[in-house]
């Protein structure tokens, strides 16, 4: 992700599957991407929290 928003280390460019696409991305989708992972891991950790007492 990172080096799709900043084409930053260069040397990984060329493992790139899709080259030409989305390429660089635009901020609001990196930042969209960024807060949508955030939820995951807020909402993964609460559910798994809460199941604890339940295993």
């Amino acid at each position: 992700m990172y080096v799709d928003y900043s084409g930053k280390p260069v040397w990984m460019l060329k493992y790139k599957i899709k080259k030409d696409k989305h390429f660089p991305v635009k901020p609001s989708r990196f930042f969209w991407c960024c807060a949508v992972v955030l939820f995951n891991e807020i909402l993964s950790c609460v559910l798994i929290y809460l199941s604890y007492p339940i295993m």
